[in-house]
């Protein structure tokens, strides 16, 4: 079993964080994904040894390894395409062959997903002696035990894999170490042993590690594999579930309370602004960020979006309005007049799209833009022939480097960077949030579209209630707050 690596492992190259496993290894292995590339060719050895008691499936199948070996002794891999690929005599000896060991019977739902021209195995398995439903049953069952790469049968499997190379010569083992041990005892002993517990993963990293190593495109029958899947798919249905990962009600905070709060707060800084600093430019921009962070919130609130999508773009929006405030403050004794600046590259950003559409006078009938009133705003209160337009982030560095000149990192690294991923309609985000599971084996797992809108996500509620309470603390470290204004237990 290949470890999992720290991020502090993976290299660094032109904007990846490459693995190290394959910063090492590069073009040398080809991973062979096991449920979808290996597992189809090696599902008659499953039906085999899932057919009876298991030592004796197994011994049974040492047997089909030697008889195969010396039919035919250019035969690597245990694979059914390759078996299928044997001349009609070869093929009829090697049925012929099961038929004395009586495990042809296990053999019947293949029927249903070898390639229809398989006509020596069709004719020898029967597998209309059993009813369609049932060997759909028998080929779910199985699928359901070799999907997991780690399940005992899947090892199993895997073990008789490797165990056609030692007979082939093609893998030589060194004595007295664990893989020999392995290798000599693993048929031997119980899933239910101790031993197995060093066995078990011994075997999947050695047949892991032969599979990424045979770089021969012939190795895997692609078309063999794909009938397989698309016959198997077609006669199961799709079984959808999907994850209940709701926070409990006693840990999504009060959301309505919280809002009724930031209204109080806000109320009482908006009349100090108006009675007493009216020309507080400062005090203006602070509290029009805070105002818009506090309308995201009543929109969390009021549609009910804490566990939706829109959830998680109000609470990116409300994180970077709270990481500008507390870096506006940081920045304020290093510039003559950062809140006009910060008005003035604000305003540019209106002046670009207005200019794109005064120049290029494009039919955008309809439009949610307001395109005549955001060019009034670009000219209220300044000419917009001293306004500049500057495309770059607002002041020096990108969002992560702000974050973590304030002091906020974790905020970045933890949350904003997650709720990004949401905000740009990455995969990551489409398949928590719109793709359901399907659990059907036959299927391989595959994702069904949300249409129902059933998934719901985690609330952002404590979050959400987090950043602004942080927000608060920023205004009321710079114009005070009256005890009766003060929150209590919903501090971070």
């Amino acid at each position: 079993m290949i470890e999992r690596s720290k991020l502090s492992d993976h290299k660094f190259e032109k904007g990846r964080l490459i693995t190290p496993f394959n910063y090492e290894l590069k073009d040398l292995l080809q991973e062979e994904p096991w449920y979808y590339r290996r597992m189809p060719e090696y599902l008659w050895l499953g039906l085999i040894i899932n057919d009876g008691e298991r030592t004796t499936q197994i011994q049974k199948c040492f047997r089909i390894i030697k008889y195969l070996n010396d039919l035919d002794k250019d035969i690597n891999l245990l694979q059914m395409s390759t078996i299928l690929t044997l001349s009609n005599e070869e093929q009829n000896k090697f049925y012929t062959f099961l038929e004395e060991l009586q495990v042809v019977k296990s053999l019947r739902p293949l029927s249903l997903v070898v390639p229809s021209d398989s006509l020596n195995l069709l004719k020898v398995i029967k597998g209309y002696n059993i009813s369609i439903e049932k060997r759909i049953e028998k080929l779910n069952n199985i699928l359901g035990y070799l999907s997991d790469h780690q399940s005992n049968l899947s090892t199993d499997v895997r073990f008789l894999v490797l165990n056609k190379f030692l007979v082939a010569g093609k893998l030589q083992v060194a004595h007295d170490n664990v893989f020999s041990q392995t290798m000599s005892q693993y048929a031997l002993v119980s899933h239910e042993t101790p031993e197995m517990k060093l066995y078990r993963p011994t075997i999947r990293s050695a047949e892991i590690g032969i599979s990424a190593g045979l770089n021969d495109k012939n190795s895997i029958d692609i078309r063999f594999v794909k009938t397989f899947w698309k016959k198997i798919s077609l006669l199961t249905d799709c079984e959808v579930f999907y994850m209940n990962i709701e926070n409990p009600a006693n840990e999504s905070g009060d959301l309505e309370k919280h809002k009724e709060y930031i209204y109080e707060v806000l109320n009482y800084y908006t009349k100090l602004l108006i009675e007493t600093r009216p020309l507080d430019n400062k005090m203006l921009v602070l509290l029009g960020i805070f105002t818009f962070s506090y309308k995201r919130l009543i929109e969390l609130v009021d549609h009910n979006l804490e566990n939706t999508i829109s959830g998680r773009t109000i609470m990116r929006s409300i994180t970077e309005s709270y990481m500008m405030t507390k870096y506006l403050l940081l920045e304020e004794p290093n510039h003559k007049d950062i809140w006009g600046e910060y008005q003035d590259y604000g305003i540019g950003q209106y002046k670009l799209i207005y200019g794109r559409y005064a120049e290029e006078n494009p039919e955008v009938e309809g439009s949610h833009v307001p395109f005549e009133y955001i060019n009034n705003l670009v000219s209220e209160f300044k000419n917009e022939e001293f306004i500049n337009i500057d495309t770059k982030y607002f002041g020096s560095g990108n969002i992560r480097n702000k974050f973590k000149e304030i002091g906020e990192e974790n905020l970045w690294k933890y949350y904003y960077d997650y709720d990004s991923i949401y905000e740009h309609g990455l995969w990551g985000a489409i398949r928590e949030s719109s793709i359901l599971k399907c659990s059907a084996p036959g299927h391989q797992y595959h994702g069904v579209p949300d249409i129902e809108n059933i998934q719901k996500l985690p609330s952002v509620a404590l979050d959400c209630m987090m950043i602004m309470n942080r927000h608060i603390k920023l205004l009321e470290k710079e114009y005070g707050l009256p005890e009766n204004f003060k929150e209590e237990e919903h501090d971070e």
